[in-house]
């Protein structure tokens, strides 16, 4: 917690003198104190406070106490003046000016310095809108949809370190300042903008607020969810003894509830002239996330080989078609299988809606 504050000016001319920092930070009900010392006797000191709280004290070891204001440091004779303050309150926040002379002057001379009384935010407003539409917990994007994220800080003194972040980096950021209407209060919002694609599925956005009178941060956050359609993006052929696995890696959101097979412009259900399905079979990844799944395709050649089939991925938003090579003529007659049986194994990673 922000305490007591003890600033000294060595010994300046009574007429140069400015108080360094210009700023001061107290918490409210914490102690704050300032002193400054000019390099000749004082004769008189006085402490005018502007703020919502405004007063003014005379400043002397002789002078009795006003209210939580009092004198502070080594005596006038000194040189030394300063102000103890008890108990900040936050109609405290303002100005503090000091008048003061010496005896053998006629000049008044004084100086100034800011009290900065610590004030929690009345709120925190984060939002996410698309199109420049506010969008709820409900709502997905799809690809080229514009995300804004913001977070509203109302009323804080000082203002709160807002840093947000999307897929844990640090964004570059917008500035708004509003005052409210009819009152003396200020609202600041952060914010920044992206045009989503299909890598944006499942990114996080994170505002995080932080503030000197809260011991720990404010944090929001929200999971993106863009749909898009079946996106191939890995292929891995394999050759074992009898069979050769293609493994693709699909991604999808929402999942994938239909696939199909074509060979030579028909739909491949069962078997034509030259393909013959024996098996298929769905099931998860051995180790997999609950979105990966695995397809087993038991294809037989029945007449000439048989170089490509076409597998059709569809979802809501669309559909991929994708050609897979069987390579079958690198099959050798010395397996001793007669017909050539193969397997497909299709690995799809599909994103849950």
């Amino acid at each position: 917690m922000l305490g007591i504050f003890v600033i000294v000016i060595g010994a300046m001319s009574i007429s140069g003198l400015e108080i360094e920092p210009k700023e001061h930070l107290v918490l409210p009900g914490a102690n704050f104190s300032l002193k400054f010392r000019v390099d000749k006797e004082l004769q008189y000191c006085r402490l005018i406070l502007n703020a919502t709280f405004s007063t003014e004290v005379n400043l002397s070891p002789k002078a009795s106490k006003k209210g939580n204001i009092y004198y502070y440091g080594d005596g006038l004779e000194n040189g030394e003046c300063g102000v103890m303050i008890d108990n900040v309150t936050d109609d405290m926040d303002g100005v503090l000016t000091f008048q003061y002379s010496s005896p053998d002057s006629s000049q008044v001379s004084h100086t100034s310095t800011r009290l900065i009384v610590a004030r929690a935010p009345d709120s925190i407003e984060f939002l996410i809108m698309k199109n420049n539409q506010n969008a709820d917990e409900s709502v997905t994007f799809l690809n080229g949809d514009q995300l804004t994220a913001s977070c509203t800080v109302k009323n804080a003194r000082p203002e709160a370190n807002v840093t947000i972040y999307y897929d844990n980096v640090v964004m570059d950021v917008d500035v708004d300042n509003l005052m409210l209407k009819g009152e003396q209060q200020s609202s600041v919002a952060y914010y920044f903008n992206k045009t989503l694609t299909d890598s944006d599925d499942r990114k996080e956005v994170k505002c995080v607020v932080e503030h000197v009178t809260k011991p720990e941060n404010h944090t929001f956050s929200r999971l993106i969810l863009v749909k898009f359609k079946p996106l191939v993006s890995e292929k891995v052929h394999k050759k074992s003894e009898n069979y050769i696995n293609v493994t693709l890696a699909v991604q999808a959101n929402p999942i994938m509830y239909e696939y199909e097979l074509w060979h030579q412009g028909k739909i491949l259900h069962k078997a034509n002239d030259h393909v013959e399905i024996t098996s298929i079979t769905e099931r998860k990844v051995k180790n997999g996330s609950e979105s990966e799944l695995e397809m087993l395709l038991r294809i037989k050649k029945i007449n000439e080989p048989v170089s490509k089939i076409l597998l059709n991925l569809t979802n809501a938003v669309g559909s991929t078609v994708y050609p897979i090579d069987l390579y079958v003529s690198t099959f050798s007659p010395d397996f001793g299988i007669g017909v050539g049986t193969y397997v497909l194994s299709v690995i799809a990673l599909v994103m849950m809606a």
